[in-house]
């Protein structure tokens, strides 16, 4: 049977909302974010709502044809396609609440439970008028037929989700940024107006396509905020290294190392240039971690941790004593991660003794990846006290703290009480480093 205008109409927008559904789902899923949960979720309703809009095009192609094939399709089209309507709407539903609920612990999850609620008991009628045609029907000529009572269900199933999500999303508007809040209302407004235009559209359907292009500006949304939030990881990454560089190289080492080398240009030449050497590695290791955005291996930071202690022996003599148990170089960790510890302990620990002490570095194996372990025998310290990490009391120890998560997803453990001396151990995943863009994000 020929289409009508209308019928061409309805396919044209529904097979080019069902293709660029699939399109956006397979983006996605090429594009996928370790512990994306609302990723996952906006997965789903593109894929539902590609089925839903494709089903509904086959649904059109073959109304009017009474012959029995046509007729097997257009019921399991109709049934699909009613299914998968639902379906996407719950999804969305729990989108939006679960997206909001990470923002504003106040929403209530009353969003998510109408859109399953909704979904469900849609789906059991759809699951009973299969076999009890009380809601819609065929006639002979394979005509879909619906009944008012189905017509104001499906739109009372729109409007709550609609009215639902609008209070939820004004709720929490305080709690949004202003492109997040953007986004949202646009996106129901899409809805809104789509369904109030389908009203007067003559027949033609509006709902599935603007539901489509609502999911389209949520994955735009999430573009948006995973640029956003990549960009100001980095911005922090960069503020942690430069800050944590700017540490290292306080006024008062730069002195005591120059008087180190003055002292012994007059009693040993040849000292004074190897010191001169480790001077300029450990200036060139500070710099160099800089632009490093990538974990470094391990052996490269002990050799930094080697040639700052060697620097500091010069200084100290006996005072101060050294001591490794590296039972493993295999793996990886942010530059200048161990250095600052090393700092902390012969600083603030074993050369606050007269008869100074011991700083130990240690490394091993443990499950799920690595442990690097700096303890010294010096005054220690209230662990519990609050850290204020201004380069004098504890060198670079958030900034430490804050790569190691960034960078590696590690962790940082001090343990320490006044007259006891200090441990600090850094935890290092074997999962291998974290690149900024796997931290998702999701709208």
């Amino acid at each position: 049977m020929a289409l009508g205008a209308i019928s061409y109409i309805n396919v044209e927008l529904e097979v080019f909302g069902g293709v660029l559904s699939l399109v956006l789902a397979v983006c996605l899923l090429v594009m996928r974010r370790r512990g994306g949960r609302l990723h996952l979720l906006l997965l789903a309703a593109f894929l539902c709502g590609a089925g839903s809009q494709l089903f509904d095009a086959a649904a059109w192609l073959v109304e009017g044809d009474s012959g029995p094939f046509a007729g097997a399709v257009m019921r399991a089209a109709v049934l699909a396609t009613f299914l998968l309507d639902y379906a996407q709407l719950a999804v969305l539903a729990q989108y939006v609440a679960s997206y909001l609920a990470e923002r504003d612990r106040r929403v209530p999850p009353f969003l998510a439970w109408v859109g399953w609620g909704a979904a469900a008991v849609m789906a059991a009628l759809v699951a009973f008028n299969a076999f009890v045609p009380v809601f819609y029907s065929f006639d002979a000529n394979n005509v879909y037929l619906e009944t008012d009572l189905w017509a104001v269900l499906s739109e009372g199933v729109m409007v709550a989700f609609l009215t639902v999500g609008v209070i939820c999303v004004v709720r929490s508007r305080k709690s949004l940024e202003p492109y997040a809040l953007g986004v949202l209302v646009t996106s129901l407004g899409v809805i809104l107006v789509a369904y109030a235009a389908q009203l007067f559209a003559g027949g033609i359907m509006l709902t599935y396509l603007a539901v489509t292009l609502a999911t389209v500006l949520l994955y735009l949304g999430v573009q948006m905020e995973q640029a956003h939030a990549f960009q100001e990881q980095r911005l922090a990454l960069e503020r942690s290294r430069t800050d944590l560089m700017i540490s290292q190289i306080q006024p008062h080492f730069l002195y005591n190392v120059l008087t180190v080398v003055h002292d012994l240009v007059d009693v040993d030449a040849r000292e004074a240039q190897r010191a001169i050497r480790e001077f300029s590695a450990y200036l060139r290791a500070n710099m160099d971690a800089l632009s490093q955005a990538e974990p470094v291996p391990f052996a490269k930071e002990l050799e930094h941790v080697r040639t700052y202690v060697a620097l500091e022996q010069r200084r100290f003599g006996d005072r101060l004593r050294w001591d490794e148990d590296v039972r493993t170089t295999t793996f990886s960790m942010p530059a200048l991660t161990v250095q600052p510890l090393v700092e902390n302990a012969v600083r603030h620990g074993v050369t606050k003794r007269r008869e100074g002490g011991t700083v130990r570095l240690s490394t091993c194996e443990v499950p799920g990846g690595f442990a690097v372990s700096v303890a010294d025998d010096g005054v220690g310290f209230d662990a519990s006290a609050p850290c204020e990490d201004d380069g004098r009391s504890h060198v670079g120890l958030t900034s430490v703290r804050d790569r190691l998560d960034r960078m590696c997803g590690g962790a940082l453990e001090v343990r320490s009480a006044p007259g006891e001396g200090a441990t600090v151990t850094v935890f290092v995943p074997r999962e291998g480093p974290k690149t900024l863009e796997s931290e998702g994000g999701g709208l």
